[in-house]
């Protein structure tokens, strides 16, 4: 019998599509249900970049447009290389995030550089598709601008640091219930939720980017806790995405869709207040009469 030798990509084509239905075992989906662009994305993730198992299944699903598998497959890369600030939290949120390819190229650098987190997303998610691309991106500049600025109060052992709200979200935190004063504000205090957490903010210590300061020198007891108002409150620059989420809980009937486009909500404002925009101009108007 004569040995028959199979072409290399022929080999690894079919390598590639045992390792897809290995991986889509168990699961309602079968390789007929992709469309050609969809199976070109996957089989490049096993082929170019090893995927196998939950790597493949992550991004094979036939609802997901093909622009989207791409950047989930460069996104799981990246989280293997062990690239800074890539989680698996992170790309499987941005994998059901109903967003258009412009923002979600955007909004995905910004979330992996923890510029902006995963909650502060879902505060203005609803609202994303009524703002322009530049007003998304101002926005987010803003977000980030905050997060740099506002601090939170951080502990390991008997110290805390006031990192920035950026960097901390890199760290899992809870609340500790007691609070510390430093320079007439007022902190929670917040600790990590592991001791692996923890070790997170040593390496903030180390860095030499934050002062580390004694707890017992700052910390409120709980009658000054009730007692002390926050004196300078930190400077917060308002974003778009603020106006619009407030605009929408305004709303007078809960049950009517929100009218979420800028225009309309200026509309609102200016048909409740007319009375008031009517007197204004008929006072103008009379000054200039006299």
């Amino acid at each position: 019998m004569e040995e028959y030798e199979v072409p290399r990509d022929v080999a690894i084509s079919r390598l590639a599509t045992s390792k897809l239905e290995e991986a889509l075992q168990g699961t309602n989906i079968g390789i007929d249900d992709f469309n050609f662009e969809q199976l070109e994305q996957i089989m490049s993730a096993i082929k170019e970049y090893d995927f196998y198992g939950n790597e493949i299944t992550e991004i094979a699903d036939p609802k997901l447009p093909v622009w989207k598998m791409e950047h989930l497959k460069w996104l799981i890369d990246d989280w293997n290389k062990g690239l800074d600030g890539v989680t698996s939290e992170k790309i499987k949120y941005l994998k059901e995030l109903d967003i258009e390819l412009a923002k979600f190229n955007v909004l995905k650098g910004y979330l992996m550089n923890d510029e902006v987190s995963i909650s502060q997303i879902e505060e203005f998610k609803d609202n994303i598709d009524f703002v322009t691309m530049s007003e998304f991106v101002d926005s987010l500049k803003d977000y980030a601008y905050n997060n740099q600025n506002e601090k939170v109060a951080v502990k390991v052992g008997n110290e805390f640091i006031l990192a920035s709200k950026q960097d901390s979200f890199a760290i899992s935190l809870e609340e500790t219930g007691r609070k510390v004063k430093v320079e007439r504000i007022e902190y929670p205090l917040h600790r990590g939720t592991t001791f692996k957490e923890s070790t997170k903010v040593d390496k903030l210590i180390d860095s030499g980017k934050y002062k580390a300061l004694e707890i017992s020198e700052y910390a409120l007891d709980e009658k000054e806790a009730e007692n002390t108002q926050m004196k300078e409150p930190q400077t917060r620059q308002e974003t778009l995405f603020d106006y619009l989420n407030q605009a929408d809980s305004n709303v007078d009937n809960i049950n009517e869709k929100p009218l979420i486009y800028p225009s309309e909500k200026l509309y609102i404002w200016i048909t409740k207040h007319i009375g008031l925009i009517q007197r204004l101009l008929l006072i103008t108007f009379y000054k200039r009469m006299i």
